[in-house]
């Protein structure tokens, strides 16, 4: 038994598949331009850095640009609307999952940055 979704709804399945390839592949170009910049800094953490956000903005411009697809399928094929809908949540599931935990992890790194801060300051302070 197969599906297919209506008239309707293959308008908001093309529109959400085209938003998403052109969000996408900027995703994956300012990914790669990040990453290019990021080798010609002279900082060793502006590097690595630069790199890290390059590869998870590429790698989410992918994964953006593979739900697209998938919205795109629903639209121009027949018999597979159902199964082309769970690639397409499924590579949206990935993206968040990996916008989650770089979430979690700048979180705590911003935290961090601002309790050695204090610290610092509290040292200055308190040595005067």
């Amino acid at each position: 038994m197969s599906y297919e979704f209506t008239q309707e709804h293959n308008i908001l399945f093309r529109n959400l598949a085209l938003k998403l390839r052109i969000v996408g592949i900027a995703f994956i170009v300012l990914g790669i331009l990040q990453s290019f910049l990021a080798l010609v800094n002279n900082g060793i953490f502006g590097i690595i850095a630069g790199v890290v956000g390059g590869i998870l903005f590429a790698v989410i411009g992918v994964l953006m640009a593979n739900a697209a697809k998938s919205f795109m399928l629903i639209v121009e094929t027949e018999g597979d609307d159902i199964t082309n809908l769970m690639e397409a949540l499924q590579s949206l599931l990935s993206m968040y999952t990996i916008q989650f935990w770089a979430l979690v992890v700048s979180t705590l790194l911003v935290f961090l940055v601002v309790l050695q801060t204090i610290l610092t300051l509290l040292s200055l302070s308190g040595g005067r």
